[in-house]
């Protein structure tokens, strides 16, 4: 079975086709999945790199993995202009998979979870953080991603 990672992470992605992160997102953290799962597919904002912006950074690949590249993008104008290609990007990503696990909250993993819940199949979100602390600057965004994620807790598999 094909398990679908959705999460809000930036990826740098050399040109040799290998992935890297400056966060937690180490191969092993994967592994976990691949413990139950025969593959894993994962969704993650993906930035174009040279080998000096991964220097010091997690190798992010391996075995029994893909990632789709999400575009990397940030602020609300980088989110408009990428639009289209994030969800063309997020469709890809859940027609990949036979169910999903969402790390929430995020605006990259809202949307690819949007994308996915039309597919019917079985998902099941990790919450990562509470946005009552975690978008505490942002009195919008907090009350949104709070709502948003009582929401989709409730209706989640």
């Amino acid at each position: 079975m094909k398990l679908l990672v959705a999460l809000d992470s930036s990826m740098y992605k050399t040109p040799d086709g290998k992935y890297w992160c400056h966060t937690i997102y180490e191969y092993s953290f994967f592994e976990r999945y691949l413990q139950v799962f025969d593959e894993i597919v994962v969704a993650s904002r993906v930035k174009e790199s040279d080998y000096n912006e991964v220097k010091g950074a997690l190798r992010c690949d391996g075995p029994y993995m893909t990632v789709v590249d999400l575009p990397d993008m940030h602020g609300i104008s980088g989110y408009f202009k990428n639009i289209f290609p994030f969800i063309k990007a997020a469709k890809s990503a859940a027609l990949k998979a036979d169910c999903a696990i969402v790390r929430l909250p995020s605006v990259a993993a809202f949307m690819v979870l949007h994308f996915y819940k039309r597919t019917k199949k079985k998902y099941a979100l990790e919450v990562v953080v509470d946005p009552e602390t975690a978008y505490a600057e942002s009195k919008m965004t907090k009350s949104l991603f709070t709502r948003l994620l009582k929401e989709y807790c409730r209706k989640a598999n």
